[in-house]
């Protein structure tokens, strides 16, 4: 049971968050596990939604908002069953450092599940480190992009992906662009169709 709740399990549940002077919904505490659905969040000046990593979000129609994106500051997973997939017309989460040592932990026995559409944009030198379970599951139609902070000229903006020992997986209609690294893998997972660009 989340601790928060904004929105509903149904749209007429939702709440229309719109024209604030600055961000539409911002992140509570970090740690603190808030549920996030079935809200119309539009025409705020700034970004429409502002979350924590374990934000659980789904079924939001996020639009026209000054910066179109999900901002999440890097921190370690601590749910067991995460989830980023485009929240309406919003399909970009920009994962950004608060510390010269952040990254973004997946431990073991948590999962990251990137949905059909989903764009993650990791800021300068930022790593993705699963130890527990990372799938990535674009379609033919719909890839998961995995790239840099901004649209850019440059590899190694971002530092990559990389899988622990005993960590899992699967990455399947990918594309990672601008890491110095696209994959390290000492775990056990299954890649197709994957496109690296830039790396």
């Amino acid at each position: 049971m989340a601790y928060n709740t904004v929105g509903g399990s149904t749209s007429a549940a939702g709440n229309i968050v719109a024209f604030n002077h600055d961000l539409g919904i911002a992140k509570w505490e970090d740690g603190v596990e808030n549920y996030i659905a079935n809200n119309s969040i539009h025409n705020n000046d700034n970004v429409g939604l502002r979350i924590n990593v374990n934000t659980l979000v789904t079924d939001n129609n996020v639009y026209d908002n000054g910066v179109n994106r999900i901002e999440v500051p890097v921190d370690t997973l601590s749910i067991v069953n995460q989830h980023w997939g485009p929240q309406g017309r919003t399909d970009t989460y920009f994962v950004h450092y608060t510390c010269i040592t952040c990254e973004l932990e997946i431990p073991s026995h948590t999962t990251l599940t990137l949905e059909p559409g989903a764009r993650i944009r990791m800021d300068y030198n930022r790593t993705i480190k699963v130890a527990g379970t990372l799938n990535v599951l674009g379609t033919n139609e719909r890839p998961v992009t995995l790239t840099g902070p901004r649209d850019s000229i440059w590899a190694g903006d971002w530092n990559g992906i990389t899988f622990a020992p005993g960590s899992t997986g699967q990455i399947q209609y990918a594309d990672i662009s601008f890491a110095k690294t696209g994959i390290t893998n000492q775990g056990q997972v299954t890649v197709r169709d994957l496109s690296l660009i830039h790396i």
